[in-house]
């Protein structure tokens, strides 16, 4: 899935984003906020991240990088929840 605005790209995580996860994780100014987020995280959690959202069923749940265009650097994350119910829930996460 790929979604384009002016300025950023929202779309599916790739092996490439581990970089850009784990530096942006491993600010702790971003790290005090993220309650399910380990603290150093390492190349290992990006890497299990991000396998983890390839396995999901996107009729229950989207996970989604947020790309910077200007950069083609991952400065965050998005997710979509109980997509086909009444009621849904969306949450995001920024690491700029």
């Amino acid at each position: 899935m790929k979604i384009e605005s002016k300025r950023l790209i929202l779309r599916n995580w790739e092996d490439g984003d581990v970089e850009d996860i784990v530096d942006g994780l491993n600010n702790i100014e971003v790290a005090k906020w993220m309650a399910a987020i380990p603290y150093p995280y390492t190349e290992n959690d990006a890497k299990q991240f991000i396998e983890h959202t390839k396995g999901q069923d996107e009729n229950v749940k989207i996970s989604l990088a947020i790309v910077l265009k200007a950069s083609n650097k991952v400065i965050g994350g998005t997710e979509i929840r109980n997509i086909n119910k009444k009621e849904g829930t969306c949450r995001w996460w920024n690491m700029a």
